[in-house]
């Protein structure tokens, strides 16, 4: 694990305070951007970085750094698009920015499998509607809705529809999800969702006019 976790920034808290950001080397030791030595002290706790947490000029710097020594980022830490919430989203229950945007059913179901999610429930008729995402850690599900697919699997033409967040029940209880305002979600968690959300979209031909015609549902 030491060797991948050399290729990813990781950031360093103290409560709620972010003190630094630095990289393994694998002399054991840590190296900021500017190639000084970082020391921890004891309890400070460990996240990874991301844009959300580290501004846009320290990730530009990782970035240059990682160009420099010719290291390859373990997966694309820095550099996704970020999710602006305006005041008036944060009550919102659902983002809609791709709703309408056609794709092949195969290419949304490899992108979004790729990224962790998997499929929902097939409903009448075997029908599935969207694709799922649980943070365990966080009782949270990221569900991205489209206009359906049947089972057994077929590439037809569908089309998205909207990105929703719910908490996930108790072991137990009923399997409805409680409704999760934008406004609640942890920055990191809603910019890679909504990341997934652009990333699924831009597997396809973009927005059509006609999509309830072209999706086969």
């Amino acid at each position: 694990m030491g060797r991948y976790c050399q290729r990813l920034v990781w950031t360093a808290y103290d409560g709620d305070q972010l003190l630094q950001s630095f990289r393994p080397l694998p002399d054991g030791s840590l190296t900021n951007f500017e190639d000084d030595e970082v020391t921890l002290s004891a309890g400070i706790a460990i996240r990874e970085g991301h844009d959300e947490t580290l501004g846009a000029d320290v990730c530009k710097a990782w970035l240059q750094h990682f160009s420099d020594y010719k290291v390859e980022p373990l997966f694309q830490q820095f550099g996704k698009e970020r999710f602006e919430i305006s005041e008036d989203m944060k009550e919102a229950t659902e983002i809609t920015d791709f709703f309408g945007y056609v794709v092949k059913a195969f290419s949304l179901r490899n992108r979004l499998t790729r990224q962790g999610y998997t499929r929902g429930a097939a409903q009448d008729a075997g029908i599935f509607y969207e694709y799922k995402k649980t943070f365990l850690s966080l009782g949270i599900e990221a569900v991205i809705e489209f206009t359906g697919n049947s089972l057994p699997e077929e590439n037809r033409t569908v089309a998205l529809q909207r990105l929703r967040f719910g908490r996930k029940p108790l072991e137990g209880a009923l399997s409805i999800l409680e409704e999760i305002t934008l406004g609640e979600l942890p920055r990191v968690l809603l910019t890679e969702c909504w990341n997934d959300f652009r990333m699924a979209a831009a597997e396809g031909t973009g927005y059509a006019e006609d999509w309830e015609k072209q999706a086969e549902f």
